[in-house]
Formats: structure tokens, sequence, C-alpha cells
């Protein structure tokens, strides 16, 4: 869902390689957009030798609205978006997003299913890229990340969910995690009152990750962040400790003997 609610925060842009599950996180999100490279071709098919330039332009200026963008991740267009970051928007963090080049046969397998689901000329080049590349590609990838000061964010495994692995210091993570949560710090009771059969005695189900949000805005404030850019499952770390540290004297007296 292309939505953006704000435009106080600039978005981030993430350079993807293909098959992460950009169109997955658009769908069912908030304030993401997946810039489609292939969008920049002319009718015959072809693209004009400076594409990138314009490609990496639109990436800026929808950053620049508030919306995080995922890109592709060509070289041209890794370098680009690099010297535009440098030159005029350096408030604008950008992230590679690449699978670890151990899950090389898995990711082949995924882009496989992925292209006899949807056999287009787009899914193919991929494909086939990953069969022959994966590996180079990812190291391609890292080394531009460590040039340039590009956050990384690895995929460790094929089952997961894209948003998870973003990190939160992106408003449009936390704002999307917000609305997937769908429950404030002060409508718990309200909430707990609309689940399911009021003639059942026994509680509702609660997801873990709504709970471990909602304990966070209840207990450290809606304003609480951490200043590092972790993912979704590492910051719930972050926000466990927070609380035993606030509210759990055991918590205390244990890192105390530290």
């Amino acid at each position: 869902m292309v939505e953006n609610e704000h435009t106080t925060y600039p978005g981030t842009i993430y350079i993807c390689y293909q098959g992460v599950g950009k169109s997955n996180t658009v769908d069912d999100n908030v304030g993401f957009i997946d810039l489609e490279s292939s969008n920049f071709r002319l009718e015959d098919g072809y693209r004009p030798d400076d594409w990138y330039k314009y490609y990496a332009q639109v990436a800026f200026d929808l950053a620049t609205q508030g919306y995080s963008v995922f890109t592709a991740s060509h070289d041209v267009v890794r370098k680009e978006l690099a010297k535009i970051r440098d030159k005029y928007h350096p408030e604008i963090e950008i992230a590679i997003v690449y699978p670890k080049p151990e899950l090389r046969d898995a990711w082949v397998e995924r882009l496989q299913k992925r292209y006899d689901k949807n056999p287009t000329r787009k899914n193919k080049a991929a494909l086939g890229n990953a069969k022959d590349r994966l590996p180079e590609n990812v190291a391609e990838m890292k080394d531009d990340a460590y040039k340039y000061g590009f956050l990384k964010i690895e995929i460790d495994s094929t089952d997961y969910f894209l948003i998870d692995k973003l990190p939160i210091q992106d408003h449009n993570v936390e704002l999307s995690l917000r609305k997937t949560n769908g429950m404030k710090a002060e409508s718990f009771t309200e909430w707990l009152g609309s689940q399911g059969d009021p003639d059942n005695i026994l509680p509702p189900e609660l997801d873990f990750q709504k709970a471990i949000y909602f304990l966070k805005d209840y207990l450290l404030g809606e304003d609480w962040y951490v200043n590092y850019p972790g993912s979704a499952k590492q910051v719930t770390t972050d926000i466990v400790y927070a609380i035993l540290e606030k509210y759990s004297k055991k918590f205390r007296k244990e890192l105390r003997g530290f």
C-alpha cells in the first residue's frame, strides 16, 4: 500500500538484490515504494545509456517526501545513489539488502518459482543472474557498502518478512509495525473488549510483536527509540532490556552483579 502519513522525516533508500520481497512489503505496509527499473525502458525495450541518473533522482525525490524506496541493485545505480547523497542529500540513509551467499541454491529456487508463476523478461533475467553470479553480486554490493557507507541488511533465511529485517529507525518501518499491530497503549482494555466472543471467559490471542510494541509505548513512552540501525527483532531485545531495567529490581540487581 503506497501511503504516506507524514513528511517530517525523510525516508530510507534500500538497494535490493532481486527476490528479497520488495513487492510484498509495499503491498502489506505503508510508506514504501518499489521503484521498478523496468519502467525506465523505452518502448522498444531498451534503456537510454543514462537511465540510472533519472532513476536515482526519482528515488531521492521520493525519499525527501518521506517515502522509503526500494531500488534495483545495478552497479551504476549504487554509485549514482552514493554520488547524489554525498552531494545533495546527506540526510538520506542508504542500505543494501542481500541474501547470504550460502543461500544461493535456495535463492535460485525462490526465483525459479517466481518466474514459473510470472514468466516475465525481468524475472527471467533475475533468475539467470542469480544462477550465474549471486555470490559475486553480493560481494560487489558489500564492497560498495563499505566504500560508500551504506547500511548492510543480510537475509540469512528464505523464511522471513522483509519488514522485520529493516531498521526501526526508518519511520516507515515503525509506522507500518504500529499499523500492523493495530493497538495503542491507551486502548488496551478497549482492544481486549473488542476481541473474539464476549461469552468466552478465556483471553483473546495476542500476537507477540503486537504485545512488545504495546509494552514499549505503555511502559517506555511512544518517544522511546534506539540510536543504531537495528532490525525490528534486534530492537525487540532492547525493548525487553529497557523495560526490565526500568521496572525490575531483580534485573537491576542482576546487572550490578556483572
